[in-house]
């Protein structure tokens, strides 16, 4: 009779069998070690949050932020574009130029998250400058008084940032093709 190797399974239960060690190699070869599955999601981590991706956003919520984002961007161009024309200076510094630049970004969804949060920076200046008596950056409807404009497009670029711009907009395309060439070198290493 062949000799049977016993192994333990359950303490007391013992059964016949032995263990494959060419299976175990096999696996061991073709299963990606950790320190790549950490980095690859590290990555996409990071292109997540720079780009603002989110997973939980649907076909149909990336359709509602697509539309805000196109109001939105359309009203700080338009805005952009009237202050640069009507050629007032009530203020050293005027940010027409911002407006038409981060309206261009949302509106194409090119790197909208870091618009959206240097939005939320200047607003944030722009409405309480003129209270904190620092130099203003546009000039104040209210006079010196806390300006609610520029409270209302603080948040709205928020509301952006947090949100991210959706899936259809350019750093989708940007962070794929991100991730393509982190898996293409991945896979290039692995060969070698």
């Amino acid at each position: 009779m062949a000799d049977v190797k016993i192994i333990s399974v359950n303490p007391g239960k013992k059964t016949p069998g032995a263990l494959n060690f060419e299976f175990i190699g096999r696996m061991a070869r073709t299963c990606r070690p950790v320190g790549k599955v950490i980095k690859t999601e590290r990555l996409k981590s990071v292109c997540n949050s720079i780009f603002g991706i989110n997973r939980s956003v649907t076909n149909v919520g990336s359709v509602k932020l697509l539309t805000i984002r196109f109001f939105l961007a359309a009203f700080l161009i338009a805005d952009g574009i009237l202050g640069i024309h009507s050629g007032v200076a009530a203020s050293p510094v005027d940010i027409s130029l911002f407006n038409i630049i981060a309206g261009s970004m949302i509106f194409l969804g090119f790197f909208a998250r870091i618009a959206s949060i240097a939005g939320i920076l200047i607003y944030t200046y722009a409405s309480v400058s003129h209270v904190a008596g620092l130099p203003p950056i546009s000039p104040s409807p209210g006079g010196s008084g806390l300006d609610f404009f520029a409270v209302s497009q603080a948040l709205l670029f928020l509301f952006l940032a947090i949100t991210g711009p959706g899936r259809y907009c350019i750093d989708q395309i940007i962070r794929r093709y991100i991730l393509l060439i982190a898996r293409r070198r991945r896979r290039h290493t692995e060969k070698l």
